[in-house]
């Protein structure tokens, strides 16, 4: 991170210097004169609310809230330091305290059309209210996903679990939403507690494995399948999914190296009547060797073009 320049002399020149490398794009810039500004005594809001905006988009929402909190003490009638906190919050999945802070700005800013709009969306956010029991919840949160309400089914589903939620469905339909978000951590977390549910249900072990592919996690993927098969015999979606798997292994799953395809074994044995013809076979088994290793080498190149065409249609 580059030092502020040496010519400016006072907060405010700081500020507006980091205005202006915040609109050239230049961030790393933009946040040391902001930062310098706030340390020669900075006592305008839209700094701290232009430096938690930056900090947001970085994904620092720790440091965001602490600047959008300053500016929300330096003036409360400007609304952005309210939406700003608020939607740190939301995407925290702090709804709660997130609707609060709209409301705190409405108190202020009475009739503002742009926090009475985040506060709606927000409001729909929230788990509605039930008598507590898991399985309203869960099933409000089918009802949210299957009307796209993502957001709002993650949180349901979630409260769900929260209140003792002990159906492995559940657990795998989460696991499916966060997978489709690329939160594959979370995702495997909430498949492993369905298959410890129910060591029957099939979808535990497909999702895991699912996710653990996408990761490119092949023999972790392939182990999963292999125990569900262990619990779930003969399952066709399990041994399909297998069968994929096992095809993009670079390896065998004993990690030996790959037997030569069908034509390659003809081509040695003529080879070998060949080679034992005029030098008997003390040299045969170095082109055999020779030969599986060219093969074991394809076979690694197919599936790096394989994990990149993934990558590429996905």
């Amino acid at each position: 991170m580059s030092e502020p320049e040496s010519i400016k002399k006072d907060w405010e020149e700081y500020a507006f210097l980091g205005k202006e490398k915040a609109e050239a794009n230049e961030i790393e810039a933009a946040i040391v004169n902001y930062e310098k500004a706030i340390e020669l005594g900075c006592d305008q809001e839209w700094v701290y609310i232009k430096l938690g905006g930056i900090y947001t988009k970085l994904g620092k929402n720790k440091l965001a809230l602490e600047s959008l909190e300053q500016a929300i003490a330096l003036n409360q009638q400007n609304v952005w330091g309210y939406i700003g906190s608020a939607k740190v919050l939301r995407e925290e999945g702090k709804f709660e305290e997130a609707l609060e802070k709209c409301e705190i700005g409405l108190q202020y800013n009475p009739g503002n059309k742009d926090l009475e709009l985040l506060q709606g969306e927000i409001t729909q956010l929230l788990p509605e209210k039930t008598t507590g029991k898991w399985e309203e919840y869960a099933s409000l949160a089918e009802e949210k996903r299957e009307a796209g309400e993502i957001e709002a089914a993650i949180v349901n589903y979630e409260k769900a679990i929260e209140l003792g939620c002990a159906q492995e469905w559940v657990y795998i339909r989460l696991g499916g939403i966060y997978n489709k978000l690329g939160k594959n951590k979370l995702a495997l977390e909430r498949l492993e507690q369905a298959i410890a549910l129910n060591q029957q249900n099939v979808w535990g072990y497909i999702g895991a494995a699912k996710v653990l592919g996408e990761e490119g996690k092949f023999e972790e993927a392939l182990r999963k399948c292999e125990v569900g098969l262990q619990d779930n015999p003969g399952n066709e979606d399990l041994e399909l999914l297998k069968a994929e798997i096992i095809k993009i292994l670079p390896e065998n799953p004993t990690g030996e190296r790959l037997a030569p395809k069908p034509e390659l074994q003809k081509k040695i044995e003529v080879l070998k009547e060949e080679i034992n013809h005029k030098y008997g076979g003390n040299v045969l088994e170095g082109l055999y060797c020779e030969l599986a290793l060219t093969q074991e080498k394809l076979e690694k190149l197919a599936v790096q073009v394989k994990i990149i065409e993934n990558k590429i249609n996905s």
